[in-house]
């Protein structure tokens, strides 16, 4: 049976909505499934990298609805204040931003199927891959590709990447939060957040600990320690954040399924920052679809950022094993703190 098209996307994340625009603008028939309709909600803190910018469509920028260039670190009673040296976080609401990126894959010759839930993918030996769809006919196309974050793990076949657990919470706020704060004794191994989103406070916890228990109340003993319980409550949802570095690249691609995003694993592992990531997993798997060759996928996630989650694992559990002493050196020396926060947000 031949394929009506080249690639079918599920999901329509930051990954999914950028593979699937890059390879619809170079002439590929794609479809984009997204089982919700569009804008929807996602937890996450909505931090976008400056180097995830280059990749971006013109339309992201006008979803941008804060911006911030320090950052306040919290151990015990000690605190400390960086400056990112100009560099700045630009933060986001998921629900505007993947909106907006799903209609630049539209723009760019993309077809969107909204409210398409996916059951299952399943290769075939005449060189085709089926979607199928809860409701509705399966889609037939040459490559598939699951950008579904948590949900698309039952869709690969092949293990699925380690997942953190979190608990995120937004508030409506009062526009004078002006700085990110993470309090790395909210909870073991991992930390607790605050994203300024102009009138949204977007606050959070998560454990990369291997048993870390009793996340819902540490994000209401940070609530309460940073005083904002007073305000508004808008949504309040646990979710996962995957564990960079969890997969090799040869769990990347499965015949002609491959996975991107948080489906694949990509994200930070020591802060759980993954649009960038997801965003980066993308561009590197479009040039291999549109060439016929998944493999060349898996090279260039290898080299270009597995190798490098490896690096940061090892380095987020020297961090999270002595965060006293990194506190103390960065109070003693802030400017140098944020000179590498900079440099951490930028590359």
């Amino acid at each position: 049976m031949s394929a009506p098209w080249d690639l079918a996307v599920i999901g329509a994340g930051p990954a999914g909505t950028t593979l699937a625009r890059l390879t619809a603008a170079a002439g590929a028939k794609v479809v984009l499934l997204e089982r919700e309709s569009l804008p929807r909600y996602k937890p996450c803190g909505g931090g976008v990298t400056p180097k995830a910018w280059p990749h971006l469509p013109p339309e992201a920028a006008g979803m941008v609805r804060w911006r911030v260039a320090a950052a306040d670190l919290i151990y015990g009673r000690r605190s400390v204040a960086m400056k990112t040296h100009g560099v700045e976080l630009a933060l986001v609401m998921r629900d505007e931003f993947d909106a907006a990126l799903a209609q630049a894959a539209v723009a760019a010759g993309a077809a969107l199927r909204e409210r398409t839930r996916v059951t299952g993918v399943e290769e075939h030996d005449d060189g085709t891959v089926e979607v199928f769809c809860a409701a509705g006919p399966s889609v037939r196309a040459r490559y598939a590709a699951v950008a579904a974050g948590a949900l698309g793990a039952p869709l690969f076949p092949g293990r699925p990447p380690r997942f953190a657990p979190a608990v995120d919470v937004e508030f409506v706020g009062d526009g004078r939060v002006a700085a990110v704060t993470g309090d790395f004794t909210a909870v073991p191994a991992g930390y607790a957040w605050t994203f300024p989103k102009r009138d949204i406070l977007s606050v959070g916890v998560a454990s990369w600990a291997a048993r870390p228990g009793g996340l819902p109340a540490a994000v209401d003993r940070y609530i309460a320690r940073m005083g904002y319980g007073r305000l508004p409550v808008r949504i309040r949802r646990g979710h996962r954040i995957p564990v960079g570095g969890s997969l090799a690249a040869s769990d990347l691609v499965r015949g002609r399924i491959l996975r991107v995003g948080d489906s694949g694993g990509f994200a930070d592992p020591i802060f759980g920052e993954g649009i960038s990531y997801a965003i980066a997993s993308a561009v590197a798997a479009a040039p291999a679809v549109l060439a016929g060759d998944l493999s060349a996928y898996a090279r260039t996630a290898e080299a270009d950022l597995l190798a490098r989650f490896r690096a940061l694992g090892g380095l987020g559990r020297l961090m999270y094993g002595g965060m006293g002493a990194w506190v103390a050196a960065l109070r003693a020396f802030p400017t140098l703190g944020g000179a590498a926060l900079g440099w951490a947000l930028s590359r």
